[in-house]
């Protein structure tokens, strides 16, 4: 029986999920990471009965903690499965895809590899920016946490695969530092415009 569910999430969004849970799950114990450090203090006895989530969080969960959480550990990514890696959302804006969307997967130690549970999709529009696209991400990864909360946080079951599976985009912190550095006197406006478009600003 799970006995506690230990929740990564950002730290301004923390307050937002305790204020939830407290009313619809009064009696399971949830514990809130926003660091890894936060994250290395957990007791291996607490570790072992627990389930872990990670919900659009940029902490890498290591193996050793990941090998100790008894009751297995989900990743709500901020991207349909065929963007991996960091800032999927303002990569499907610059490169111009149709859609995107949350998934939820199970957490292995290679980021965004583990077999996927559920996807929520939405279509990017003509008109989108980083700011409209991340308001529907966030509506999107709602959604899928609605549809499968029950199971996360009170089945100790393994939840199942479906026979979805990851794309070949990936992006690194360096990728994301060499598309958003520039010489601004030498960028064309048409290629500005993108990644203001994507990205919310002007680097």
């Amino acid at each position: 029986m799970i006995k506690s569910v230990i929740f990564i999430t950002n730290k301004d969004w923390n307050s937002t999920f305790q204020s939830v849970f407290s009313v619809d799950f009064p009696d399971v114990e949830f514990i809130f990471i926003d660091s890894k450090d936060q994250l290395k203090l957990i007791s291996d006895e607490t570790l072992n009965n627990s389930r872990l989530i990670a919900f659009f969080t940029d902490i890498i969960v290591p193996k050793s903690i990941l090998e100790k959480v008894r009751f297995g550990s989900y990743n709500f990514h901020p991207s349909t499965p065929n963007r991996r890696g960091w800032a999927p959302l303002n990569y499907a804006l610059l490169e111009g895809d149709d859609f995107c969307g949350v998934t939820l997967s199970h957490m292995t130690e290679t980021i965004d590899t583990g077999p996927i549970i559920g996807v929520d999709r939405f279509e990017i529009l003509p008109g989108d920016d980083f700011i409209s696209a991340n308001q529907k991400i966030f509506v999107s990864a709602v959604r899928l946490f609605r549809a499968y909360r029950k199971r996360l946080l009170f089945k100790s079951t393994p939840l199942l695969p479906m026979p979805i599976y990851w794309g070949s985009h990936f992006k690194t912190q360096l990728d994301l530092f060499n598309d958003t550095n520039f010489d601004s006197k030498k960028i064309d406006s048409h290629q500005l415009d993108r990644l203001v478009k994507a990205f919310g600003y002007a680097t």
